[in-house]
């Protein structure tokens, strides 16, 4: 466990977290490109975001369990994000937008996991 950089990944998560808050409580301008393109921000954004946490997880000591670690918390993260948008005017909550997270959850810990192997 190194607690310099177990700090600097959970403040790196943590912000990152913030940024997808601030993002998803204004509404967006309408993309052309359609809502396939919608699902491809949305795996990019949690792959980073898994990412992130695999390697908090990881120098905070979580050992094998960073990888669904990771998944478990980006994964709740994108249902409490879809939640806030329910609220938000002009945003909707989406099952699907949530599908595409847990994708970009999955990919990110898999990256994560074999760039420490």
């Amino acid at each position: 466990m190194n607690k310099r950089n177990a700090v600097l990944w959970w403040g790196a998560s943590v912000a990152y977290m913030f940024l997808i808050y601030f993002l998803s409580s204004h509404r967006l301008p309408d993309i052309e490109a359609g809502m396939d393109f919608d699902k491809v921000l949305h795996v990019g954004a949690y792959f980073v975001m898994a990412f992130l946490l695999f390697n908090a997880l990881q120098n905070s000591g979580a050992g094998r369990f960073a990888f669904a670690g990771a998944i478990l918390l980006t994964l709740l993260y994108g249902v409490s994000d879809e939640f806030h948008q329910s609220f938000v005017p002009g945003r909707h909550a989406s099952f699907y937008d949530v599908v595409a997270d847990l994708v970009g959850a999955i990919i990110g810990s898999i990256v994560a996991n074999a760039r420490k192997a």
